[in-house]
């Protein structure tokens, strides 16, 4: 449970930051789209906390936070293979195959 804690806490910080160096200059293009990540984050930092304050009864905070994070993961991954298959550019400074591989 301390790894799916601090794993939880790790990505519940980096994730939000990253979307946000990801999407600084095309945010308002699609704001759902920027904010996402940052209920994510909340929620990931939420579950964690209540894990922190008592495992029994936050384990199924935490365990909804991971699911909601694999099914953001689950659309993000594949959304990202269409974009590169049809060429179109992420607004990340880096290309969307290494947006996809991360």
């Amino acid at each position: 449970m301390k790894l799916s804690r601090y794993l939880a806490i790790f990505i519940g910080i980096v994730t939000p930051l990253a979307e946000t160096v990801r999407r600084w200059s095309t945010w308002r293009e699609n704001p759902p789209a920027l904010f996402d990540d940052y209920i994510l984050g909340a929620f990931l930092l939420y579950g964690a906390w209540r894990v922190g304050k008592d495992v029994r009864s936050g384990q199924r905070f935490l365990a909804a936070a991971w699911a909601f994070m694999c099914g953001m993961a689950y659309y993000s991954f594949f959304d990202q293979v269409h974009r590169y298959q049809s060429g179109l550019s992420d607004p990340a400074p880096i290309s969307s195959g290494w947006v996809a591989v991360i």
